[in-house]
Order: structure tokens, then C-alpha cells, then sequence
């Protein structure tokens, strides 16, 4: 397709040695306003602890759910937890996990914010609250969490096309943004790793400097400019 594109917007600047340089360019990723917007307090978070939310895309993570599923009594003790599971209906992951708080003490319950979806309008207050997130790593989530400087655990899906999602992963942690943990692993891992950048999730959030290259702010209202522009130049030579 590049072949015949007039134009090539770029998220990655890795990316731009596969295209003609003349016709390319690297513009960062369109992200959702909405996350910057904190409008429903749903769910409301008394905040008295650290704030962790665990997601694994809009279909759910089975992987990750059934980590939360072993640590989650241990994480609930020392943070407050926003899961949301997805509703793969293989896996009935939400079922479970909700037995497994029915039968917490009420003070853990509390701590526990359990659900399939968010709305995107929640997303913003999720956001705002969160000290750190646990997350797959597709494109669009990579540059939501750069954009908002999220110290995130990324659990890359090991079949991602090119493994892509390890790539975006490694981004965050060389720069020391983030850091990766290997779905095959024990569940144990991962809560030391939890605790680790919870201790520190101000050095990390610091290090987000090391990364402000790749944000571009508004890549979605530069898009549509420059394809307008060369819709209309295009125009003037046909014409």
C-alpha cells in the first residue's frame, strides 16, 4: 500500500526505513481525548492506598485474569484494585473472579472494583487515579499510557503478529518507564514485580522524560489537516 499512498503517517519512528522517506512521516498515534477527561466518578475510590488497574483490552485477558485470581487477596491487603476482565464467555474469568470477592472479608470487597467494561467516560477518572497499570501492550494502549506518563507492567500477547506487543513493551522499560512480565511466569513474579514499581512509581514517572519524543500531541487533528492538504493539491493538478 505504500507503494501507493501519497502520504504515510508513521507511529514509530523505527518504522520510517520501510517506506519511501519522501512520502513518510512520523506522527505519533491518534489517542482518545476521553482519557484526559474526568467526568463520571464511576467507580467512586476513596484513595487512601496505591491504585492499580489491571485491564487486558476491551475482549479481556484469560492470562492475566488468572493471575489476579492467585494474588488477589495479597494485592487487596496493601492497594486498591480496578480490574476490569473482559466477557470472554470461554473462560467465564468475571464469574469467577466474583465468587472470589463474595467471599473476601468486606473491607478487602471495598478495595475491589470488579468489572467486565469500563465506559469510555470512566476511563479518565480510572486513569487519573492510577498509580500504575497492568496491561497488554497493543499500539493504541502503548501511546494512551505514554501520553498520560503511566508507569506500566506490560504483559505482551506472545502471538502478536511480528510480536509487536514485546517490542512496544521494551520501549517503556529500557527507558525505565515500565517494565515486562512474561505471562508463563508465577503468579509470585508478578506481585513482587507490582510491589517493586509501586515503591518506586515516582522514579519511574520520572523517567517518562525519556520518552516525550515519541508523544505528539493532536496526531489525529494532523492527519486530517495534511490529508485535506493533499486531497486539495491533487485537486489543482487535475485540474
Amino acid at each position: 500500500i505504500g507503494f501507493l499512498a501519497k502520504k504515510i503517517f508513521l507511529a514509530f519512528p523505527e518504522a520510517k526505513k520501510f517506506f519511501d522517506k519522501n512520502k513518510a512521516e512520523v506522527i505519533g498515534n491518534p489517542i482518545r481525548e476521553v482519557i484526559f477527561s474526568i467526568k463520571k466518578k464511576t467507580p467512586l475510590i476513596k484513595k487512601d492506598r496505591p491504585v492499580i488497574y489491571i485491564t487486558g483490552g476491551s475482549l479481556g485477558s484469560h492470562a492475566i485474569n488468572n493471575h489476579v485470581k492467585n494474588i488477589i487477596r495479597k494485592l487487596l491487603d496493601k492497594y486498591i484494585i480496578i480490574h476490569q476482565t473482559g466477557d470472554t464467555k470461554q473462560y467465564h474469568d468475571w464469574e469467577d473472579l466474583l465468587m472470589i470477592k463474595e467471599k473476601l472479608p468486606k473491607k478487602l470487597q471495598s478495595r475491589y472494583f470488579l468489572r467486565k467494561h469500563f465506559f469510555d467516560e470512566e476511563l479518565g477518572y480510572i486513569y487519573g487515579n492510577a498509580d500504575i497499570v497492568i496491561s497488554r501492550a497493543g499500539a493504541n494502549t502503548f501511546f494512551e499510557l505514554l501520553a498520560l506518563r503511566k508507569p506500566t507492567i506490560f504483559i505482551p500477547l506472545p502471538w502478536a503478529a511480528n510480536n509487536e506487543q514485546y517490542f512496544h513493551a521494551q520501549i517503556f522499560k529500557k527507558a525505565g518507564a515500565g517494565e515486562i512480565f512474561n505471562q508463563n511466569e508465577d503468579s509470585s513474579s508478578l506481585l513482587q514485580l507490582i510491589d517493586k514499581m509501586i515503591k518506586e512509581r515516582d522514579k519511574y514517572k520520572k523517567n517518562f522524560n525519556c520518552l516525550k519524543h515519541l508523544f505528539k500531541k493532536d496526531a489525529a487533528g494532523y492527519i486530517i489537516k495534511e490529508i485535506f492538504s493533499t486531497v486539495c493539491q491533487q485537486k489543482k493538478i487535475d485540474s
